[in-house]
């Protein structure tokens, strides 16, 4: 009977303490600390979303036009260098490169952060503070189109696949190019200027990144 009558005495407590509590507002603080916890991860989650989202963002662009030359022996030249390389040795030029390309490109490299290869765990946010780890900066795409090709000198005959493996080369040059005259050095500055003016766009006051 002194259990039956000490657990009823506890529960009575117990409730009167909990509607107390609520009176009071402990339980609604309880509550707001919990609904700003959750409040807080749901935003971490959105802000992820959203700077992945933008994936390839450029920020620096290099414009080049240059020439492209590619020579080669002409069939008659073949012709006469072989006969005397059978007469003489296999040492013997009769006659030099005769048949001449040369191609006059215009082109567009874009260098810029990849957001969609950055981890969850890269981005945090705390309060209205922002801290991003941002990967590489890296060479999107070289761009050269077949309207930006001009044929400067065509000597002799020249095949389509010879004259595609030398456009192909053009865009080798020009990423090479691009790379020379600090273009990544130039993506990762503006990168990041740009970066923290678009991050604060979301309504941080302060961006920090690594």
């Amino acid at each position: 009977m002194k259990k039956i009558l000490s657990l009823v005495v506890i529960l009575a407590l117990l409730v009167g303490g909990f509607v107390v509590a609520e009176k009071m507002g402990y339980l609604s603080v309880l509550g707001l600390f919990k609904a700003e916890e959750a409040l807080k991860i749901d935003k971490t989650a959105n802000v992820v979303t959203e700077i992945k989202n933008i994936s390839k963002f450029t920020t620096a662009c290099y414009y080049e036009e240059f020439t492209l030359t590619q020579t080669k022996q002409s069939a008659t030249t073949k012709k006469v260098n072989g006969m005397f390389s059978s007469l003489f040795g296999s040492k013997t030029q009769v006659l030099k490169n005769t048949d001449e390309l040369c191609l006059l490109v215009k082109g567009k490299v874009r260098a810029g952060y990849d957001l969609s290869t950055i981890a969850d765990e890269g981005i945090a946010v705390s309060g209205d503070t922002l801290t991003v780890t941002l990967p590489e900066i890296q060479i999107f795409e070289a761009t050269v189109n077949p309207s930006d090709i001009e044929v400067f000198i065509e000597q002799g005959t020249w095949t389509h696949a010879e004259v595609s493996k030398l456009k192909e080369k053009a865009a080798e040059r020009l990423t090479s190019d691009a790379k020379k005259n600090g273009i990544m050095e130039q993506a990762k500055k503006s990168g990041e200027e740009q970066l923290i003016n678009l991050f604060k766009s979301f309504g941080f006051k302060t961006v920090m990144l690594q």
